[in-house]
């Protein structure tokens, strides 16, 4: 024997308290879901971007690579650096028997009196531990260029020479920027000037 289909179910009317809430709650969903994937894409866009090779700098690191240049600097040579950032251009380190040259400098490097301020690798090593000292001890006072950075989102990055220690590279990022505020790359080291 057969039986009767049941009749089908009516669906509610759109104005039915039991139909609107549904309706709302995935909207609400949706929209959460499309800001929540719009944020994420800002902060993973806003990170700094680093040049391949460069590492954190410790306290540790930063000692072993002047340890090592103290240990195997020549008496002479050329560095031609490639500055980044704000005071791009290119800058001339040379050091003759010991004895600094006054540096050259081009493009908006010639006209920073702080890169004016480097003669030689040493020089570089102390604006590192300077840079290192702002980040990592909160009694050391920020430097005019770095005034409200915040601390713990400025990771300084750093490459040094495995046999000398020269630091090859070096990456300060600028908060809400995606390029380094200010660093370096070596183009050429010549020992021996």
């Amino acid at each position: 024997m057969l039986r009767p289909s049941p009749p089908p179910e009516e669906p509610l009317p759109p104005d039915d308290p039991a139909n609107s809430g549904r309706g709302l709650w995935l909207v609400i969903a949706v929209v959460a879901l499309v800001f929540g994937a719009m944020g994420a894409l800002y902060v993973a866009a806003r990170q700094p971007r680093y040049p391949v090779g460069m590492a954190s700098i410790s306290a540790a690191k930063l000692a072993a690579a002047e340890q090592k240049w103290r240990a195997a600097a020549p008496a002479s040579y050329v560095l031609e650096l490639e500055l980044t950032g704000e005071t791009g251009g290119q800058l001339e380190l040379a050091v003759d028997r010991g004895t600094p040259r006054p540096a050259a400098a081009s493009g908006a490097a010639a006209a920073n009196t702080s890169i004016a301020s480097l003669a030689r690798v040493e020089d570089l090593f102390a604006l590192l531990r300077e840079d290192l000292a702002i980040v990592t001890d909160p009694n050391v006072p920020a430097a005019p260029g770095m005034a409200g950075l915040a601390r713990d989102h400025m990771p300084l990055k750093a490459q040094f020479d495995d046999a000398t220690g020269l630091p090859r590279g070096y990456a300060r990022p600028n908060l809400g920027d995606n390029r380094p505020a200010f660093g370096w790359r070596v183009l050429r080291f010549a020992p021996g000037g």
